[in-house]
């Protein structure tokens, strides 16, 4: 019997796949990143809108991982959560 690790890693050899997955973590981490650190501050959705200048629905999205985000709105959220946005290769 196949275990669900058993069926990532042979989907992992795919290239294609391989790429897809690996956008789709990284988003995922993003998004829980950015609650995380919402929710150690006590702020509300809305309150971290408003102090980026976007709306609640935008974070919403962001932190379900199905919202597309820039840099520049990265940047935004880091600096309101207080902590310092690293991106490393």
């Amino acid at each position: 019997m196949k275990t669900l690790d058993n069926i990532l890693n042979e989907e992992l050899k795919d290239s294609t796949f391989k790429s897809l997955f690996e956008y789709e973590s990284l988003i995922q981490e993003i998004a829980l990143q950015i609650a995380k650190f919402r929710k150690e501050l006590g702020m509300s959705q809305n309150e971290l809108a408003e102090k980026i200048g976007t709306k609640q629905q935008v974070i919403s999205r962001i932190e379900g991982g199905n919202q597309n985000i820039s840099i520049q709105m990265l940047l935004k959220i880091s600096n309101v959560l207080g902590q310092n946005l690293k991106i490393s290769f």
